[in-house]
């Protein structure tokens, strides 16, 4: 199997590549995906990522005080 290497720029490989990595991309998202009758299937899941607010980054470009005048 293709091995992904998630710092790859896939913008720069060529066409062949591309597909090579995409099928890969693929089959792995497959192997992982719950379909209904699977154990854990859980229809219209809803997950609430508040609750993990210890992990919240804060980013400048995000801030009140811009004075752009926009």
């Amino acid at each position: 199997m293709e091995q992904i290497d998630p710092l790859e720029d896939l913008n720069k490989v060529d066409e062949e590549t591309l597909q090579r990595k995409k099928a890969a991309m693929q089959e792995q998202f497959e192997k992982h995906q719950l379909k209904p009758g699977d154990p854990g299937y859980i229809y219209d899941k809803e997950v609430d990522f508040s609750a993990d607010a210890g992990t919240v980054e804060h980013c400048e470009w995000d801030s009140e005080d811009d004075q752009s005048g926009f």
